[in-house]
């Protein structure tokens, strides 16, 4: 007998022996290569779901593309774009844009009820009545939409619940708002509406106005 042949009847055993060790063997690892399978798949799932509906949210506050003037850096400090009949046109003409909106931002403090009178630096997003408020309605958690159709400069305003909580605020309470300029300006504001998105990146900074009340601060005309 070749010494081959000696160490292979060694190693393997008789075809009935090698099947009863190996097919435990196939099953165990046919059953952790599934496994394995559905797991990378439902964390793909799980991600492209979740970088979705970041997308979703971001866009939802903002939109997919935001246009302002070439000469301002800072973004809600900038000075105003004059929008004509033939830019809407052509905005209208393009397939690839659903929508756009006009929107104005502004930095403001905002006082709170608590004991202490907390003050909180947010910024005023300026929104008018052709605004499109469908994200706005699927997290609104109590309240309504503002009324921004009236001819005059509308004072209610649209509040997150994590602001409200924080200052101690609620559904139609009238706040008190500071704009830093040469002379600091106060305005009262009416809570009408309170959303909550969880988002708070944009739950804890933002505030929606009307787009009157940005453009008056800044002395737009």
């Amino acid at each position: 007998m070749s010494l081959e042949n000696f160490i292979a009847k060694r190693i393997l055993p008789n075809r009935i022996q090698g099947t009863k060790v190996s097919r435990p063997i196939i099953n165990i690892a046919v059953f952790s290569i599934s496994l394995s399978i559905v797991v990378n798949l439902l964390t793909i799932a799980i991600v492209r779901g979740f970088q979705n509906e970041i997308y979703r949210t971001v866009t939802g506050f903002s939109a997919s593309l935001f246009i302002q003037n070439a000469n301002n850096a800072e973004f809600y400090e900038a000075d105003p774009i004059h929008v004509s009949k033939q830019i809407e046109k052509e905005l209208q003409k393009e397939e690839s844009i659903s929508s756009y909106n006009r929107v104005v931002y502004k930095p403001g403090l905002i006082q709170g009820n608590g004991e202490n009178h907390e003050v909180l630096g947010l910024v005023f997003k300026g929104v008018d009545a052709a605004y499109d408020f469908t994200f706005i309605h699927e997290h609104l958690v109590s309240g309504r939409i503002p009324n921004l159709s009236q001819q005059t400069t509308s004072d209610e305003v649209l509040m997150s619940q994590a602001i409200c909580n924080q200052l101690k605020l609620k559904l139609n309470d009238e706040i008190s708002a500071f704009f830093v300029k040469d002379n600091p300006i106060s305005r009262k504001f009416k809570i009408v509406g309170i959303y909550n998105t969880g988002f708070e990146d944009y739950d804890k900074k933002l505030i929606l106005c009307d787009l009157r009340v940005p453009q008056k601060l800044n002395e737009w005309g």
